[in-house]
């Protein structure tokens, strides 16, 4: 149990000066002889001088309060009731209070939340700051939230104020709840015409916050001796010291305390558990890139029937993965073109992937995902018929682009197909939607000849995309891919996640002729110069 130990007295000369007496003594029996001897002055320890032993929360009652609460009719709430019951325990136990000058006011008064009783250590001369006033503003507006229950938890609330009041809006520093507890000291007294003139002050200020934290001021040291002066016509000087005399506990409630301690570190990581969830992605590793695209299908244009909609399909080539497969694939709504043929659709796509290789094999050939687009329209006969295929390639570099998507659809071999198409909406269409950008059998991977294939071109497709790449590789290294193409090293140091190899064949051509026109420019330095 936590325990404050507040000594008190009055400083008078009795206590410091000591006094002067003439003692007679005998020599050869002559008694006229005397001497001065100082003898310390007789004090009557019970007026000037209160030793007072205090728990936290415990109430002692002032002579003004001890008074007022024995009449009932000045009690109004149920706490100034119980406080009433108190009084009265003790007028029949000991026939008043047993403190004299010492009271307390605990956390349940309506005093602890005014913060200018008296201050300690400043001046009365000395004047708040405009910090200080708010702080204490704060302190006032803090008594109002509730204190954590015993399992040290407060209930959920709203933490949204959606009518702030103007002290709100100014003040901005976040506090603790907490509960406070104030030591004071009675100074008053009846003058000559028995008026009582009240002066409390405060010798202790105890808070202990919601994070188990205990502060008090003045600091607990029993060698500090400290000062209270008044001065109502005649000058006079007290005392007090403050000490800590707490029982040290034993080994049973250390063990117990720490046992406390760890379930309710358990519980609050339940509680963070439960609000802040379990689902997050994995940490990359030193092998990895993770790629976050955002797409928005912004609008179609020029295209032929109205009522349009998308259908998308995103692939994966060898190595990716995608945390949300169902949203691989999916379909837009319909949309209705306006008068400048523009069917605006603003719908978002989002794509979380991930690439992965052996950390001792280089990238020499890296592919990138492919959204392959498809446009249909739906007439009131609820006839379908397809407006248009294209494709996008996901960015291989960090950041927003807008990209324009032109549209084709296949032609039939006759007249009789655009007929039918116009009639009952049944069109040629792809068997495969990657044919669209490289035509090959799925089963025997043959690539497939497009001289004869008939097109019509239609529409376009305008898409946003942002893209955000995140992986441990630094800039100046590329140990985990030293077979990059060196046209891929330059990319990727100025642009983070532009360290693939190839996106296509045609940058392996590239490479190609750099290298041959290198060895050719080496081989014709050999030659000798003719005139």
């Amino acid at each position: 149990m936590w325990r404050h130990r507040v000594t008190f007295s009055k400083v008078t000369p009795a206590n410091i000066i000591p006094s002067a007496q003439l003692r007679s003594f005998e020599i050869n029996g002559d008694h006229s002889n005397t001497s001065l001897e100082l003898v310390n002055r007789k004090k009557d320890e019970a007026d000037e001088r209160e030793d007072v032993v205090i728990q936290w929360q415990e109430k002692l009652f002032s002579e003004r309060e001890f008074e007022a609460y024995q009449d009932s009719m000045n009690c109004t709430t149920s706490l100034q009731m119980k406080y009433h019951e108190d009084v009265h325990e003790m007028l029949k136990k000991f026939g008043g209070r047993l403190n004299k000058r010492i009271f307390t006011y605990v956390d349940n008064d309506s005093l602890t939340s005014v913060e200018n009783i008296s201050s300690v250590t400043t001046p009365p001369y000395v004047n708040e700051t405009s910090l200080a006033q708010k702080m204490n503003n704060l302190k006032l507006l803090n008594m109002k939230k509730p204190f954590p229950n015993a399992s040290g938890f407060r209930k959920r609330r709203n933490i949204v104020n959606f009518a702030p009041s103007d002290n709100f809006k100014t003040d901005h520093v976040i506090t603790t709840p907490h509960k406070t507890m104030k030591i004071m000291i009675d100074l008053g007294f009846v003058d000559g015409n028995e008026i009582t003139v009240h002066d409390e002050r405060l010798l202790c200020e105890i808070q202990l916050d919601a994070n188990g934290s205990l502060i008090s001021k003045p600091d607990l040291d029993d060698s500090e001796v400290h000062t209270l002066e008044t001065n109502y016509g005649v000058r006079c000087v007290y005392q007090y010291t403050l000490k800590h005399v707490s029982s040290k506990m034993n080994t049973e409630e250390q063990e117990q305390e720490i046992r406390l301690i760890n379930e309710l570190y358990a519980r609050h990581q339940q509680l963070m558990a439960s609000q802040v969830g379990h689902e997050f992605y994995p940490i990359v590793q030193s092998n990895e890139l993770y790629v976050y695209s955002f797409v928005e299908i912004e609008c179609a244009r020029n295209f032929e029937y109205d009522n349009l909609y998308v259908q998308y399909v995103l692939e994966l080539p060898d190595g990716w993965i995608c945390f949300n497969d169902h949203r691989l694939s999916g379909i837009t709504h319909s949309c209705s073109m306006n008068k400048d043929s523009v069917a605006h659709f603003s719908f978002p796509l989002e794509f979380d992937l991930s690439f992965q290789w052996n950390e001792g094999e280089g990238v020499d050939f890296m592919k990138w995902p492919i959204l392959y687009l498809q446009v249909y329209s739906l007439d009131t006969w609820q006839r379908h018929r397809i407006e248009g295929y294209g494709y996008c390639q996901i960015p291989d570099v960090a950041g927003a682009t807008r990209v324009q998507v032109n549209m084709w659809r296949p032609k039939g071999d006759s007249m009789m197909s655009e007929v039918q198409r116009y009639f009952i909406g049944g069109t040629p269409e792809l068997v495969e939607p990657s044919y669209v950008r490289e035509a090959s059998n799925n089963q025997s991977n043959q690539k497939l000849n497009k001289f004869y294939f008939k097109t019509v071109t239609t529409g376009n497709v305008i898409l946003k995309l942002n893209t955000l790449f995140q992986n441990r590789v630094s800039d100046d290294t590329h140990g985990v891919a030293p077979n990059v193409n060196s046209k891929w090293r330059k990319v990727y140091s100025r642009k983070t996640g532009a360290f693939a190899a190839a996106l296509d064949p045609l940058t392996h051509v590239f490479d190609a002729f750099q290298k041959a026109r290198k060895r050719m420019l080496a081989a014709r330095s050999t030659l000798p110069l003719t005139t």
